[in-house]
């Protein structure tokens, strides 16, 4: 396939869907990030449960 390392050709990064794509800076975005925005939140979560077990202890 000639094609496929054609200079000509522009490489977009795409996701699957907008739910669960990664990338942060997309210009096409049509719906938030569910599964990063789950992901921040969990982790600040796990944070804030750590800090009090710490205070707590």
């Amino acid at each position: 396939i000639n094609f496929v390392n054609d200079s000509k050709i522009p490489k977009i990064k795409v996701g699957v869907t907008c739910e669960t794509c990664s990338l942060i800076d997309c210009e096409v975005r049509k719906a938030p990030p569910k599964r990063i925005l789950a992901k921040e939140k969990y982790k600040k979560t796990a944070e804030l449960v750590n800090n009090l077990i710490k205070q707590y202890s």
